[in-house]
């Protein structure tokens, strides 16, 4: 046998070693695997049904039963499925009566090498309102799913909250013209109509239905009184960020509904050539009359 000859021979029997090593690890793996994860594996190769891989995608109407809140805006919620409804040739996973857990989804962009909520983006600024939901709400959304049996992440986007009862409109109420001394009140007001502007802009007109007095400012406002309102924002440097907590607290009168029940602080300012009711400290109260208005849940 000449030197060739050993070469190709030493190198042959260093690969079958090498194969023989590598099939061991491989054995080794898979038995450390559990029945479920080799099951689920085979099916993701095998384009099993029991694993959702094909596109999902539904258009539902649900309920909230929970809220669980975050640093603005990240909210988790559950949700009873009340319809569910195909999106083209879209794989539907949802049914009437379905209880899921669910959060909005967001667009992030990478800075500085940290992951950061686009503040932004339109999508995010439509899905902000999941973070001011309650429990018996009701919206529209679409909804997907990823994961596996029994370990879905659900996820939701356009995100359209259903108004109760219309309300019933009165005289809208215009300021005083009387000079303006210091003056503040904390109000519980009707919804009666939402003017949405240009982000985070809006103007709400609400039906007083409680003034009571702050200290030893003047209240100008008291039970009938109609009035139409602005939220106070607080901007850095000509912008407004919405994770500002007091801006994050306000932001809520962007998403309000007609029907909705709020309290807040109220003062009357002079601004744009006219008087203008400003309120901040805003809350949304919940309303059980809202189960009876919605008809049966």
């Amino acid at each position: 046998m000449n030197k060739r000859q050993l070469i190709l021979l030493s190198i042959g029997s260093l690969l079958l070693v090498l194969a023989a090593a590598m099939l061991i690890c491989l054995v080794n793996h898979r038995s450390n695997l559990s029945e479920e994860q080799i099951q689920r594996r085979m099916n993701i190769l095998h384009g099993s049904a029991a694993v959702p891989v094909a596109p999902n995608r539904s258009e539902i109407m649900a309920e909230v039963e929970g809220v669980e809140k975050g640093d603005f805006p990240i909210v988790h919620l559950t949700l009873q499925i009340i319809e569910s409804r195909d999106i083209s040739e879209f794989n539907n996973l949802l049914e009437p009566g379905r209880t899921i857990e669910a959060s909005p989804q967001y667009v992030y962009e990478y800075r500085a090498g940290a992951r950061q909520i686009v503040l932004t983006d339109p999508q995010n600024i439509r899905n902000f309102q999941a973070y001011y939901l309650f429990p018996k709400d009701r919206f529209r959304a679409m909804a997907w799913a990823k994961g596996g049996p029994g370990n879905l992440n659900w996820s939701i986007t356009d995100i359209t909250r259903i108004a109760g009862q219309e309300p019933v409109f009165g005289p809208v109420v215009s300021p005083s013209p009387a000079p303006i001394a210091p003056n503040k009140s904390r109000i519980t007001g009707s919804v009666l109509k939402v003017e949405r502007k240009d982000y985070p802009q809006v103007e709400l007109t609400l039906r007083v239905m409680e003034s009571r007095d702050i200290g030893d400012f003047y209240n100008f406002l008291g039970p009938g009184v109609t009035i139409t309102a602005r939220p106070e924002y607080v901007y850095e440097k000509d912008t407004f960020v919405p994770t500002e907590p007091r801006n994050s607290r306000n932001l809520l009168a962007y998403y309000l509904v007609t029907g909705d029940i709020i309290e807040a602080e109220a003062s009357l300012y002079p601004g744009n050539g006219r008087l203008t009711w400003v309120i901040s400290d805003l809350e949304r109260v919940p309303q059980e009359s809202e189960v009876e208005n919605n008809g049966s849940r």
